[in-house]
């Protein structure tokens, strides 16, 4: 049922990211009539294409969490095929840069996938290689001027609009690098960038929300070298000439530190770190010269560099914007969602109506037959049968070993049965991957609570209404009415999600800095936003004092009193007789006993597996549960 509201409206992202793009804004209108010298003009061009570049790497590195060395590789695509467009065949600018950015999307379309399985310094191995590739093809190729590369590529032109001398490069250059801010940015709150920073922390929690992690990654390495692209064609129009020295895998390595140094984490960071970047070359030609000598000035910039990456690391691992932030967050808190009330109580579940009275209408939400997962020569789950209902709590037990833990993931698609068959809602799934079992209807929780750093508590149950949007990457940047619709509607469940499980007042926390307990139930509610009408909870008690068991055994009541299928595996003897309708026992992978918890708790052999025999019996003969 509706509950009422304990907190206030927050604002929409949209409207908070309005005072920093105008003021971003106001620089790209101000900039060309400050700076009047041609020399700092230059700067700010070659600050703008740094920045772009960085801001490429961000999506792919600080929202994705894959890492890349080919940005260099891809701004070379851009800055030839604006060449090869405008010089060989005559086209417009405009459509050469457009034309170059497909070519580099269409590559890394065709090798992502592949690339993107790797993981580490095997990836950065293949990245890195990607770009050497892309590099010697340019330096060897005759059609393309070789190492000495090719002039006479023509300013960009827009409209009849010429952008020749340098003030009104600074004009394009910032205004494109402010068009890629404000998608970056835009992106950071939509459905996709969610799900690529929850992607970023832990692939399979992700993917247990419905995020087709090889899709997102390699959506987000596209619009990665889109960027770099967008990046090269700016070069080659401002420079009017191209080569492959500016290419090479060291330029890589400067745009990422550019990142790491700004922060790979915000789209702020890019630009800290170019502006960082710029400063250094300067002081490069112009300090170290007359310290070391003129023979000094290259090894000098690497230096410093060097050192600044260094101490970035070592002192702010999130970048200066990180470190920013976390001042901010020391320092000016954010206000309490209701300013003018007391501290609320501790959380209690929001009631729910019950169900209609009338029998129960026992509809089958998942069911397994002969269920099999076999590692090597061991049998973790052994021919295994069950069958939940709706409106039901199935409890899962067994001493450690048993494969419960395993038995979860074979039913969310983390992993695929050796034999056996699943069905949810009569469609079998029994090979689905996890994101395609999580659309149909199947939410899970995990042993140990996975939050996204860096995500409020509401952002982390939006990760859970995933399955419910349908907005692409793209789309999820222009604001139409149909794209703000459906954001509001998923954060409008979302913050239903949590007023149920009692978490509303705590919407603006930062999810990481919950305690256990409050983590624990923040997983349910994340489960329950994607209206799943399967809920598989993995020990959720654990770790929980006897208060906070009470709230979660009266917030699972209520939700089967909603319908919900819920089956949950879990050690607490108390909270499993107490709460379910019938107890399954695992014993070293395969099915012992199933029945009512009186029958459970009086089977002799469950006793001798699992419960454990207390000499002390009450007078009907029924084993006490030892704690």
């Amino acid at each position: 049922m509706n509950s009422p509201r304990t907190t206030r409206r927050r604002p929409s992202p949209m409207i908070v990211k309005v005072v920093p793009v105008a003021a971003v804004i106001l620089v790209i209108g101000l900039a060309p009539l400050v700076i009047t010298d041609s020399y700092t003009q230059g700067l700010v061009v070659n600050f703008g294409i740094d920045a772009l570049l960085a801001l490429g790497l961000v999506l792919l590195v600080g929202y994705a969490g894959q890492f890349s060395l080919a940005q260099a590789g891809f701004a070379a695509i851009g800055a030839y095929g604006s060449a090869i467009g405008t010089v060989r065949f005559g086209w417009p600018p405009l459509l050469s840069m457009v034309a170059a950015a497909l070519v580099a999307a269409l590559i890394v379309y065709a090798i992502g996938r592949p690339i993107l399985r790797l993981r580490g310094h095997f990836l950065a191995m293949a990245t890195l290689a990607l770009g050497e590739i892309l590099y010697l093809l340019l330096t060897n190729s005759e059609w393309l001027g070789g190492s000495s590369g090719f002039g006479g590529i023509p300013p960009f032109s827009l409209f009849g609009l010429s952008f020749e001398d340098q003030r009104s490069q600074v004009y394009l250059v910032l205004a494109v690098l402010a068009i890629g801010l404000w998608f970056a940015l835009r992106m950071k709150s939509s459905r996709e960038g969610r799900a690529l920073r929850a992607l970023r922390v832990n692939e399979t929690v992700a993917s247990a929300h419905g995020v087709n992690a090889a899709r997102a990654k390699t959506k987000a390495f596209v619009l990665s070298a889109v960027f770099g692209s967008v990046a090269g064609s700016l070069y080659a129009h401002t420079m009017m000439y191209v080569n492959p020295a500016p290419f090479g895998v060291m330029h890589s390595v400067e745009i990422l530190v550019v990142a790491v140094i700004g922060g790979v984490l915000s789209p702020w960071g890019p630009l800290v770190g170019a502006a960082a970047l710029t400063l250094i070359r300067e002081t490069s030609t112009s300090v170290i010269p007359s310290v070391l000598g003129e023979g000094a000035v290259g090894a000098g910039e690497e230096f410093t560099v060097g050192l600044l990456l260094i101490l970035v690391l070592v002192l702010m691992p999130d970048g200066v914007v990180g470190a920013i932030g976390r001042l901010r967050a020391t320092f000016l808190p954010r206000r309490p969602a209701t300013p003018a009330e007391p501290a609320p109580a501790p959380p209690e579940p929001v009631a729910v109506a019950a169900p209609p009275a009338g029998p129960p209408s026992r509809r089958v939400r998942l069911e397994v037959s002969g269920l099999t997962k076999r590692f090597g020569g061991v049998t973790a789950v052994g021919d295994v049968d069950l069958v939940l209902h709706d409106a039901e709590i199935l409890g899962v037990i067994g001493p450690n070993g048993a494969g419960k833990s395993t038995l979860i993931n074979l039913l969310s698609g983390v992993l695929t049965p050796t034999e056996g068959r699943v069905l949810i809602d009569g469609e079998d799934v029994t090979r689905a991957p996890a994101h395609q079992v999580a659309g149909l209807g199947l939410a899970r929780t995990f042993q140990t609570p996975v939050m996204f750093g860096g995500m409020s508590v509401l952002e982390t149950v939006l990760v859970g209404t995933y399955t419910a949007g349908r907005t692409g990457i793209v789309r999820s940047v222009v604001p139409t009415p149909g794209v703000l619709r459906e954001e509001r509607a998923l954060r409008a469940e979302a913050e239903r999600a949590l007023a149920r499980c009692g978490l509303a007042h705590l919407a603006d926390m930062e999810a990481d800095k919950l305690s256990l307990g409050h983590q624990k139930v923040l997983e349910i509610a994340r489960g329950l936003a994607g209206k799943p009408s399967v809920l598989l909870l993995d020990e959720p008690a654990a770790g929980l004092n006897r208060a906070e068991k009470q709230q979660m055994t009266a917030l699972l009541r209520d939700l089967r009193g909603e319908g919900i299928a819920l089956l949950l595996v879990e050690h607490d003897m108390e909270m499993v007789m107490e709460l379910v309708d019938r107890v399954h026992v695992l014993e070293f992978g395969r099915t012992l006993r199933i029945g009512t918890p009186a029958e459970v708790r009086a089977d002799p052999e469950v006793i001798r597996a699992y419960l454990g025999v207390d000499e002390d019996e009450d007078d009907e003969g029924a084993i006490r549960v030892d704690h």
